[in-house]
């Protein structure tokens, strides 16, 4: 794409605005100019109207004198480097434009994708992007919490309203038909509660019937959501996952039903350090190995934790991302098997932080990069959901089918690094987030049937919320300080308009002032010979004509360099103070 600083045109005491112009509600760009050579909407704004407002102010005015547009300014993005004099690139927000504005303004609507194939005088794509990021911020900014707090509270009521009761026990089945116990869905259930912070009583009813339902090996069994028949076999994720609930429900590890918990999963790693979803399985993997580590490092059991941090570093594929299984180099069938995904990346990399490793070590920072490249702000679930079938009862041939919802993890995974909601993949993938809620409190996912509305969907998401509100709450500093900091960005936009307004004044106020200072010292020559003749000082008479045209002659020089030389040193050192002050702010702004 070309760069809006080919126009050489100089506009002398004017500030030039490239307008970024979105439209409300839509990823579209307003631009003018004929096909092939398309360029932003250009406002032109004098000097002086910059000395009387903010440039906010100034820009609206402009677009509304000069575009016939209403106008949302949302702030300064960049600064036009490849033009001679200083032009701005400004994000600003309009409703939709007729056909009829359109064609006396010559504006075009482009979406964002087809913008990188346009030709004529454009910013780079990161401009238009920013346009976007600074848009959403500034329209969601002020209702993010309350939007928080809404989806967290729906969840918990429509887990409350959907709570099964089976001989006596009470608990969750995965697609709460309010009949059956499951024993996976009971533990999100009551982990989705912990992480409400909702302490009602059912979460108490929840961890007693986990423990009623714990196998006698001490690990736990999936019960109602194994596919093809059903087993009572212990299996990783499902052991991982009670502990973990038990665990949040404020059973320690001297809880017995903790104690064999831990016992089973301790003796289920493998040589390699992973952990295989049961005894049945083939292969170590990645998420079951992730869940293991999560829940040893929670209760202290650092050793084998490490051990499985290895493991998941050694599975980390070249793209800096993790597939379901480690990567096999010697097999290219089973090399295939583990191609990246969101889901799984996003599992390791909780692992992994979860065991203290620092979030700038090497394989966080590429399982970030690759969570980033993953991600896509024009789906609805912005990171791809997937899913991964293994066997878990070689007797029954029970498999179990887990699947992903990849954003809620992503969006964990991303706020466990460090980052919070002023990171725009954050932000923007947390209201994709808050958008796949239902209106009664549920969750969809592209991995489910319409209708269904599985635990696991809810308990993702509140997961994902409570961990980006924890991490930006610890950033209560920057809230504290919203209000100065807009104030700040205020005074610097006045600022800008008065330096503006002062870089253009030096030379056309010097130029006129050396010009007037000349012309009324040559008044002032003649004046002062007049005199002389009148005084009879220098005359006609006595001596030769050049004599006399000697007298008139010095009488000339010394006027003139009486009359000039002290405004003239005067106007330099006002020139040179001027030029002087000016650098120094370049150099001290």
């Amino acid at each position: 794409m070309a760069t809006a600083g080919s126009h050489h045109a100089q506009d002398m005491g004017k500030l030039i605005i490239w307008l970024m112009l979105v439209q409300r509600d839509a990823e579209v760009f307003y631009l003018t100019g004929e096909p092939g050579r398309r360029r932003c909407p250009r406002l032109v704004i004098g000097v002086g109207r910059l000395r009387q407002t903010d440039l906010r102010t100034a820009v609206v005015e402009a677009a509304r004198s000069q575009l016939h547009l209403d106008i949302s300014y949302f702030g300064v993005l960049a600064v036009d480097e490849a033009a001679e004099d200083l032009r701005l690139f400004v994000g600003a927000e309009t409703p939709p434009v007729n056909a009829a504005a359109r064609g006396a303004q010559r504006l075009t609507s482009h979406r964002v994708e087809d913008l990188p194939h346009l030709t004529g005088d454009l910013p780079g794509e990161g401009v238009f992007t920013l346009a976007l990021q600074r848009r959403t911020a500034e329209s969601t900014a002020g209702a993010l919490g309350l939007s928080l707090r809404r989806a967290v509270e729906g969840a918990v009521d429509y887990l409350d309203a959907h709570v099964s009761v089976e001989s006596g026990m009470q608990g969750w089945n995965q697609y709460q038909d309010g009949r059956t116990i499951g024993v996976l869905s009971t533990a999100q259930a009551l982990l989705s509660h912990v992480y409400a912070g909702s302490r009602v009583r059912i979460v108490d009813a929840a961890g007693e019937t986990l423990g009623a339902l714990q196998n006698p090996d001490g690990g736990w069994q999936i019960r109602r959501a194994l596919v093809g028949a059903l087993s009572d076999v212990s299996i990783t994720e499902s052991t991982a996952y009670c502990l973990m609930a038990l665990s949040e429900a404020g059973r320690g590890d001297d809880t017995p039903a903790v104690q064999r918990g831990l016992a089973w999963l301790e003796t289920a790693q493998q040589a390699d350090g992973g952990w295989k979803s049961s005894a049945a399985d083939s292969t170590s993997n990645v998420v079951a190995t992730a869940w293991a580590v999560r829940v040893l490092a929670t209760l202290g059991r650092t050793t084998p934790a490490r051990r499985g941090v290895e493991w998941l570093r050694t599975a980390q594929n070249a793209d800096g991302g993790w597939g379901p299984v480690a990567r096999h180099p010697r097999s290219a069938a089973a090399d295939a098997e583990s191609t990246s995904s969101p889901a799984y990346t996003a599992h390791a990399l909780l692992a992994l932080l979860s065991q203290g490793v620092d979030p700038g070590e090497r394989h966080i920072v590429r399982g970030c990069a690759y969570l980033d490249g993953a991600f896509d702000p024009a789906r609805e679930e912005p990171w791809t959901s997937t899913s991964f079938t293994t066997v878990v009862d070689n007797n029954s041939f029970a498999r179990l089918d887990f699947r992903h919802f990849a954003t809620p993890w992503a969006l964990a995974a991303l706020s466990a690094t460090g980052r919070d909601l002023s990171d725009p993949t954050l932000l923007h993938g947390t209201l994709k987030l808050l958008r796949m809620q239902t209106a009664d409190g549920a969750w969809r996912s592209g991995l489910t049937a319409p209708g269904d509305f599985p635990v696991w969907a809810c308990h993702d998401a509140l997961f994902a919320l409570r961990s980006i509100t924890a991490r930006s709450a610890e950033r209560l500093d920057a809230v504290a300080l919203s209000a100065y900091h807009e104030r700040q960005l205020e005074a610097l936009e006045k600022s800008l308009g008065k330096r503006i307004s002062s870089s253009a004044a030096p030379l056309t106020s010097g130029a006129r002032s050396y010009v007037t200072t000349a012309w009324l010292s040559l008044l002032t020559v003649f004046v002062v010979l007049l005199a002389f003749r009148q005084l009879n000082i220098i005359g006609a008479s006595g001596g030769s004509a050049l004599g006399q045209l000697a007298k008139w002659v010095g009488t000339a020089v010394v006027a003139a360099v009486g009359a000039l030389a002290p405004p003239v040193v005067v106007e330099e050192y006002k020139i040179r103070r001027q030029q002087n002050q000016n650098s120094a702010e370049e150099e001290y702004p």
